[in-house]
């Protein structure tokens, strides 16, 4: 069981055997990857120029931490089905949170799809991402505050931001609502109109006829 003294990838070094132990467990409970050289970056798809976060883990078949002054990748990017050198091998540099941990930055300026890869003697890892054009309506997802503003005094409504959501309630105190409902009822629905409307009727045809006219 000496393995479980290793280091907490990712995470930093613990004095606590018995911390190690229970965490060791916990991750091996969950499936959690215990690759000796993991090669990956922050996120799968970015936008063009965007910062490409990488990270690698290096560790030798006990787990122990290599220690590189830094490490060669080298970015490929697909073209016809077969992936094509894009650019000169640059490197990762050793973390100052963790051992056994490198990082770097760097961007894309085309669109399409890549790989990165590391081939140092027998040390080999590589991971993929996407760099397109994202959907139309991601461009912007900050909220249009001055539209929403002349929306709602269009309808005749108010306009209020999330950390003013309070003036809801006294905006509602204040006013009292008034509602206009409009209702069709039909003649035979109301005795007493149809009786008084009838005789109304009948009275005149009576004093017509009376009086000879038509």
């Amino acid at each position: 069981t000496w393995k479980w003294g290793f280091l907490n990838i990712g995470i930093g070094y613990s004095e606590n055997p018995f911390n190690i132990f229970w965490q060791q467990v916990i991750r091996m409970m969950v499936n959690f990857n215990l690759e000796k050289i993991n090669l990956f970056t922050n996120k799968l798809i970015y936008k063009r120029n965007e910062d490409i976060f990488t990270t690698l883990t290096f560790f030798d078949e006990n787990y122990k931490p290599i220690k590189q002054s830094k490490i060669p990748v080298i970015l490929l990017k697909k073209i016809k089905n077969e992936y094509h050198p894009a650019s000169t091998p640059f490197f990762l540099y050793p973390s100052s949170s963790s051992e056994g941990l490198y990082e770097t930055v760097f961007t894309c300026k085309e669109y399409g799809e890549y790989k990165l890869k590391l081939n140092m003697n027998k040390y080999k890892a590589e991971t993929f991402f996407l760099v397109k054009k994202p959907a139309e309506e991601l461009y912007t997802l900050k909220a249009d505050n001055k539209l929403q503003d002349s929306l709602s005094g269009i309808t005749g409504g108010k306009f209020f931001k999330p950390n003013r959501i309070n003036r809801i309630k006294k905006l509602i105190e204040k006013k009292k609502i008034k509602r206009k409902i409009k209702k069709e009822t039909g003649l035979w629905s109301n005795w007493l109109l149809l009786i008084l409307v009838v005789g109304l009727l009948s009275f005149e045809w009576y004093t017509r006829k009376k009086n000879g006219l038509m």
